[in-house]
């Protein structure tokens, strides 16, 4: 039971927020569908079918559904991602450490980030400058830069900026709908000033796999007490006891810890590379936020290996200590998504913007800008 409350929370309600209630998530923010919860399954906002995404399923549900500005969330592979693509709203997962993770629930301790739900990215930017601190309580946290991060190298009146994108061969993990969404999404980029810019996709691709293939998943078990999974499995939901069997099933050693740890070190320099300020550097990546958008029955049918396909183009952001932040990007018709003409409704489509590490402020200038032609063209 806890003893204090997050600093997080102590510093939004400093500020004047109001405190509505706790949502509902995927247990043990384990999972990227919403479909994993002892309390419920919370649906997209858009469609009653379709999953709302998770593991911060309900802190998106909420904002998404205007019962609340902003909410807070948590982001380990996706889980504030994920979720704010499926429910039309912007998730921002800053640089790990900018944000006390003190309180928090560990999931993964070295990846685990706090994230940010609200309805547009200048909100999630005013909630992350109230909330930015150092903390010496977290153990992963930043120290303060000696200059002031919130204003925007690129400039007010620089309107040019490079992206990169993933591989054609990434890309066909999407659904039809969903490559032909996100080519939309690029030439609206290029219309605001966008230059798309060939980078080195491998170690997005790599550390992508690295977070699940790899050891990298013991530290969902590291996190809990030796003898906690025996004594509580019982409580845990059918899936999530399945992961955890296959953990454990795995006995890694600490030679493979190292080899991936040794492994992750490299995809981060070379990470790093595409972010450089150069002439072959780009400012932002862009990806789809998810490859599709399942529906309920699918992830239930099918639940390790949906859930595992939702994570193609948010599992390497925390690996690569990336900032990120999730937008909507239009809407389309569910037809169009099933093939059966009969489907009615729409569902959301979104893409992330990621940026190198503690390039938050530049990431996030840019994501505004690609926001505010969103809403231009919709004037129009």
């Amino acid at each position: 039971m806890a003893t204090i409350s997050s600093p997080i929370y102590e510093k939004v309600i400093e500020e004047g927020a109001l405190f509505i209630g706790k949502a509902n998530l995927d247990q043990l923010a384990t999972g990227l569908t919403g479909c994993r919860s002892p309390y419920g399954l919370p649906h997209s906002v858009f469609h009653k079918d379709y999953i709302s995404g998770g593991s911060s399923s309900g802190s998106c549900v909420s904002v998404g559904a205007n019962l609340v500005s902003f909410s807070i969330a948590t982001d380990t592979a996706g889980s504030g991602r994920v979720p704010s693509g499926f429910n039309g709203v912007v998730g921002y997962k800053p640089t790990r450490g900018l944000i006390s993770t003190f309180g928090l629930v560990p999931a993964c301790l070295s990846l685990d980030c706090i994230a940010i739900i609200a309805k547009t990215v200048s909100d999630a930017r005013l909630i992350w400058q109230i909330c930015e601190d150092y903390d010496e309580r977290d153990r992963y946290a930043k120290w303060p830069m000696s200059f002031e991060r919130h204003v925007n190298s690129i400039g007010p009146e620089s309107k040019s900026f490079k992206f990169g994108i993933p591989t054609p061969e990434a890309l066909s993990t999407c659904s039809p709908t969903h490559r032909k969404m996100f080519h939309e999404a690029i030439k609206q980029l290029q219309s605001i000033g966008g230059v798309l810019t060939p980078i080195d996709w491998s170690p997005f691709e790599k550390s992508g796999r690295l977070l699940y293939d790899g050891t990298f998943v013991s530290e969902r078990l590291a996190s809990l007490r030796d003898d906690w999974f025996d004594k509580n499995r019982e409580h845990l939901h059918p899936v999530i006891a399945e992961l955890f069997d296959q953990v454990v099933a795995r006995q890694s050693t600490a030679v493979q810890v190292f080899r991936d740890l040794q492994a992750k070190a490299l995809y981060v320099r070379q990470a790093e590379k595409v972010f450089e300020y150069s002439e072959k550097g780009v400012d932002v990546v862009i990806v789809p936020t998810a490859p599709t958008h399942w529906k309920i029955e699918q992830v239930l049918a099918d639940p390790i290996k949906k859930n595992s396909a939702l994570g193609e183009f948010s599992h390497f952001g925390n690996v690569l200590d990336l900032c990120a932040v999730a937008v909507p990007a239009g809407e389309y018709k569910v037809s169009e998504l099933s093939g059966k003409e009969e489907d009615s409704g729409v569902l959301p489509f979104s893409i992330t913007f990621l940026g190198g590490s503690r390039l938050d402020a530049e990431m996030l200038e840019i994501a505004r800008r690609f926001e505010e032609s969103m809403a231009d063209e919709l004037k129009a």
